[in-house]
């Protein structure tokens, strides 16, 4: 069955803890992780005791990014003294971001995670509403459950958007129109946070950050398969958490994704990503052993079957990571972007306390950023990215991997979507790169006017 494969995978996991040390991701240049990013890094552990991150890079180095990102998913998986629980789940919902004043909220430390087959602020309640970003794709684990996710964010990015956005107790579109100036944009100390569940039994997964939830289920409908209002207790482990984090001099945000060590395996530089050949001989939670890498990264959309006793989907899906840390060969420093995830990956697998802190088996697949101070209204990010300029998910981006990258959709540019059969725009402001808000605008004037909104993307 499934799980005894996930036993594998977390003998598999061990292995790949101790090969970070070994050679499995040796370095292959040398960094520029220089004595103030090392002193940064010293200071992470023991896990219980990871500070809290700043707004002000170590310096200006390439390393310097991928330590303020990792320092950041530390402390957001740290347990929180004050709760008892992974800081993570303190953060607010965006039902919380977005609540009008007045209405009752939960507070996040004493509620389970709410969660949905895709994030989305949209009315509609078909198939489009659970699919990944920017794809048609649902991504099916091989226990054959859809992927969960939520959106969080933290109190100073809500405080910020209730105060410049709302208006008589509500968030106002208006305003966000209006927002287009080249100096407006997100203070420092902002978190926008995503992640991605794996429904799991509670047997198997010690190297897993595992938490209670309600996660709602599907149901067949009319053909089609939807999300269904009623929702059931369940344990799901966190595979996969994209972090954008606003630093100083950095308004574009740093845009970082995380994921656990056993979800999928890197596409050899050898191997085509659609071609016959196999991607790699071992299995992974989202891989099976010796599958053609032509068949993986490929969604089911229209084919997908549901058990609704089971809530278990057919076909599952086959991943693996197209770009290795999110760098293709031809990047801007790419060889030095690599050394440096390569080298903060192994720092903190090889000196990782407390022992059996199941953080210990995640790691940074990259990160992405601009030029300081670049970003502007209506831009189309290109020349001015650093890091990992193909980054991607495995389990958020899965099957957009070849064609698309964090700036790709975050971007300044303007925004439209149909409005009740008419295309509206949302002028070019460089609030555009967040997407709770871009979705609340459209949704909320298609609220207002008493309108459905259609999602073009």
């Amino acid at each position: 069955m499934y799980y005894d494969a996930l036993l594998r995978v977390c003998v598999l996991s061990a292995s790949l803890t101790v090969s970070f040390a070994s050679g499995l991701f040796a370095q292959t240049v040398p960094t520029d992780c220089n004595a103030q990013d090392q002193a940064a890094m010293d200071g992470w552990f023991p896990h219980t005791q990871t500070p809290a991150p700043t707004a002000t890079l170590t310096s200006d180095s390439n390393c310097a990014f991928h330590v303020s990102s990792t320092q950041m998913f530390l402390w957001l998986t740290q347990t929180d003294p004050a709760t008892g629980q992974m800081r993570l789940l303190g953060m607010h919902t965006i039902d919380e971001l977005f609540a009008p004043d007045g209405q009752a909220k939960i507070a996040r430390s004493k509620a389970p995670l709410q969660l949905r087959p895709r994030v989305s602020k949209s009315n509609e309640a078909d198939l489009a509403a659970i699919h990944q970003a920017g794809s048609n794709g649902v991504l099916v684990d091989h226990n054959g459950r859809v992927i969960y996710y939520e959106q969080l964010f933290n109190p100073p990015y809500v405080d910020f958007v209730r105060s410049k956005f709302f208006s008589n107790g509500a968030f106002d579109p208006a305003l966000m129109a209006a927002a287009t100036g080249v100096d407006d944009f997100f203070p420092t100390g902002l978190m926008e946070i995503k992640t991605s569940w794996m429904v799991v039994d509670d047997e198997d997964v010690g190297k897993f950050l595992t938490v209670p939830a309600e996660i709602f289920l599907l149901k067949n409908e009319n053909g089609e398969i939807v999300v269904s209002t009623e929702t059931q207790p369940a344990t799901v482990a966190l595979v996969g958490m994209h972090l954008a984090g606003r630093v100083d001099d950095h308004p574009e945000m740093i845009w970082a994704t995380f994921e656990h060590i056993s979800n999928a395996p890197n596409l050899p530089a050898v191997v085509a990503h659609d071609g016959p050949q196999a991607v790699s001989a071992e299995s992974f939670i989202f891989y099976t052993g010796g599958t053609a890498a032509a068949v993986g990264n490929n969604d089911a959309a229209g084919l997908l079957t549901l058990d609704e006793t089971t809530q278990v989907l057919d076909p599952i899906t086959q991943v693996f990571r197209q770009f290795t840390y999110g760098t293709p060969n031809e990047a801007i420093d790419g060889a030095l972007n690599v050394a440096n995830i390569e080298t903060i990956n192994a720092f903190s697998q090889t000196n990782f306390t407390p022992a059996g802190d199941p953080t210990q088996h995640y790691f940074e697949v990259g990160a992405s950023w601009m030029l300081p101070n670049t970003l502007q209204p209506d831009m189309t990010p290109m020349a001015e990215l650093r890091g990992s300029t193909m980054l991607s998910n495995s389990t958020m981006e899965t099957f957009t991997q070849n064609d698309q990258q964090c700036f790709s959709c975050h971007n300044s540019l303007p925004q439209f979507e149909k409005v009740n059969g008419q295309l509206v725009e949302l002028p070019g402001t460089n609030f555009n790169i967040s997407h709770a808000l871009t979705q609340e605008y459209f949704r909320t004037l298609a609220t207002q006017q008493g309108m459905s909104i259609k999602v073009l993307r």
